[in-house]
């Protein structure tokens, strides 16, 4: 069981597997503390460190999952029997926009379903879902694409050698 209190960052491995970390998780909580300098911008002020680059990638995704939720809210006014439900996976931070039915089973619907299942509506409504389709798939692909960028970053920070320079020492209260 995990400490309530611990960071992404703290987590051990378990098993000698990678650990599953929720990398959006790990931006915000690298880019948030003090000692972040150290691990995440060695070179800071150069224009090499990564602090910058990972801060562009946390507020992507910040960017996307907001559309996302506006998308899916927008969906819930058009009167049918079928809204985009935004999922997101605590584990991992992962969020996808899928289909789901309203009512009894709310079942999650694939993209190919909801094609058939809006064949007999009006033009405008059944075009408006389409088109909702295309821009959830489109969000589920950015939003992927910043959790590789993420997850890269991760990885060659990770992998940095950090450096620790040495201050000189004063003597004779100088």
């Amino acid at each position: 069981m995990q400490d309530a209190g611990t960071t992404v960052m703290e987590r051990q491995v378990v098993k000698g597997q990678p650990p599953r970390v929720n990398v959006k998780q790990w931006a915000i909580e690298s880019v948030a503390q003090p000692a972040c300098q150290e691990r995440v911008d060695t070179k800071a002020f150069t224009g090499r460190g990564s602090l910058h680059e990972l801060r562009h990638y946390v507020d992507k995704l910040q960017r996307v999952e907001r559309d996302m939720g506006e998308l899916s809210k927008l969906s819930k006014t058009c009167g049918l029997d079928i809204y985009v439900m935004v999922h997101r996976r605590a584990k991992t931070g992962y969020v996808f926009l899928r289909w789901r039915e309203v009512g009894g089973a709310k079942r999650h619907l694939s993209w190919n379903v909801i094609e058939e299942r809006t064949a007999g509506l009006h033009d405008q409504l059944r075009v408006w879902v389409r088109q909702a389709t295309q821009r959830a798939q489109q969000l589920n692909e950015r939003h992927l694409s910043a959790r590789e960028a993420l997850m890269r970053l991760r990885r060659e920070i990770d992998s940095t050698e950090r450096h620790v320079f040495l201050r000189g020492v004063r003597h004779g209260g100088r």
